[in-house]
């Protein structure tokens, strides 16, 4: 559900924040007036180059970590008002490192690739892949306020980057109350749930079984993982290769709360202070 920039994240042009990038912020002044990209209620990115000591590049960027090239450190936010060189958003600034000498940017794409979802939900499905190979059974990208519950998610490809739920560009969002179960092939890069680039959002009471990766999140702030249950079997030892079924794995996550899971295995998370991926 919702529209994405997909690999058109390198190809969107930012303009170049001058002022307001100050925590507890809600309003930033562009260089230049905003584009008709920038719709009202719609999603913008705000992001920085990386500084390569607190936030470094990723191996496998943008394509793979949901964020532009050198630019780990990003956050997304509704816009509410245009006027002039000055935007408006909502929720307030996250983040303690913006620096006007990191080149900040805001980016949007109202009109390269859609409006933002908004206020949609899908619910009580059963869902598993076609006939038809895809890369992820539910594309759930560039919405606010939207939400997936109650869903069983199963037969997602095995490798090549696939995903039961591939998340991304998601702020004020919901993942609660699904099962993701039973993928019986061992193959990398393939996860129940991939999240990428989202803010504010709430990954809650979800079970994952029988897999060989779970969750693999990356550029995520101002979150909550919380109540998720991850058991096995595991489609692999787990004395010679750990579970990873919540773990950070690129881009730089920051500022979220994980509590109440109950994993068998180690929570796996990326240390800012070493490297992004």
């Amino acid at each position: 559900i919702g529209p994405w920039p997909s690999d058109l994240w390198d190809s969107l042009t930012g303009i170049n924040i001058s002022a307001g990038l100050t925590e507890g912020s809600t309003s930033i002044t562009l260089a230049s007036p905003p584009t008709a990209e920038f719709g009202l209620g719609d999603l913008m990115l705000i992001d920085q180059t990386d500084d390569g000591t607190l936030v470094t590049a990723d191996s496998g960027e943008p394509s793979v970590q949901g964020h532009r090239t050198n630019r780990s450190y990003c956050v997304l936010r509704k816009i509410v008002t245009t006027n002039a060189t000055t935007i408006t958003f909502t929720p307030p600034l996250l983040g303690s490192y913006w620096a006007s000498g990191r080149d900040p940017e805001a980016v949007a794409w109202t009109v390269t690739d859609r409006p933002t979802l908004k206020a949609a939900s899908v619910e009580d499905i059963r869902l598993e892949a076609g006939s038809v190979p895809q890369n992820y059974n539910m594309k759930f990208a560039t919405a606010y306020g939207c939400w997936i519950r109650n869903m069983n998610h199963h037969g997602w490809p095995t490798g090549g980057g696939g995903a039961g739920v591939y998340a991304t560009f998601l702020l004020n969002c919901e993942i609660t109350w699904n099962i993701f179960h039973d993928q019986t092939t061992v193959a990398n890069s393939s996860y129940a749930l991939t999240l990428r680039n989202a803010s504010y959002c709430l990954v809650a009471h979800n079970i994952f079984t029988n897999l060989a990766l779970a969750s693999a999140i990356s550029c995520l702030n101002g979150s909550v993982i919380g109540y998720n249950y991850g058991v096995g079997p595991f489609q692999y030892d787990p004395d010679t290769w750990l579970p990873e079924y919540i773990f950070t794995h690129g881009g730089h996550t920051f500022m979220n709360l994980y509590e109440g899971n109950w994993l068998y295995g180690p929570l796996q998370f990326d240390d800012v202070y070493d490297t992004s991926d």
